[in-house]
C-alpha cells in the first residue's frame, strides 16, 4: 500500500504513535516450516512434551517500529532503487487523526522468547525482512514474472 501511495499522492500521511513488528508473511511461512520439521524429527519428538508442541508460540520479525517508521525505511529503499520518478512526502500524524472504524493497540510487539527458547527458531529483524522482500520484488520484475 505505501509503494502504491507513495507512486500516486504528493504526500502520505502515517500514524506515528503506534508500534510494531512488521513481519513479511514470507518469514512466517519459512519459521511454520522449520518449526514443523523439527516437531516430526524423532529425537525432537521425544524432547518436547505434550504441552510444548500444544502451546501458543508468538512468531515476529525482531525489533519494533511505528507505522511511520516502517513507511519511511520502504520509501527509502524505493528511492535507493528507482532511477527516476517523484515519490510521496511522509507526514506523521497521531491515531486520533486517522478514519479507520478498527481498533488499534498502540503497542503491538510480540515477544519471541518461548520459541527461540523451545524450538530454536528465530525469526530476522524486520529491516532484514523488508530488505528480502525488496529483493524478490526486484528479481521479480527483471524476470518478467
Amino acid at each position: 500500500t505505501i509503494q502504491r501511495l507513495a507512486r500516486a499522492r504528493e504526500e502520505v500521511a502515517v500514524v506515528d504513535d503506534q508500534s510494531g513488528s512488521p513481519t513479511w508473511a514470507r518469514m512466517i511461512a519459512e519459521a511454520t516450516a522449520v518449526v514443523l520439521a523439527e516437531l516430526r524429527a524423532p529425537a525432537r519428538r521425544e524432547v518436547l512434551s505434550g504441552a510444548q508442541r500444544c502451546r501458543i508460540y508468538h512468531m515476529t520479525c525482531a525489533g519494533e517500529t511505528s507505522w511511520y517508521g516502517f513507511a519511511t525505511e520502504i520509501i527509502g529503499r524505493m528511492r535507493r532503487e528507482q532511477e527516476g520518478g517523484r515519490l510521496a512526502t511522509l507526514r506523521p500524524i497521531p491515531t486520533a487523526q486517522y478514519a479507520t472504524k478498527a481498533v488499534r493497540p498502540r503497542y503491538s510487539v510480540l515477544s519471541n522468547i518461548r520459541i527461540e527458547r523451545e524450538l530454536g527458531v528465530v525469526l530476522p529483524r524486520w529491516e532484514d525482512a523488508l530488505d528480502l522482500c525488496f529483493g524478490v520484488e526486484i528479481a521479480c520484475r527483471s524476470d518478467g514474472v
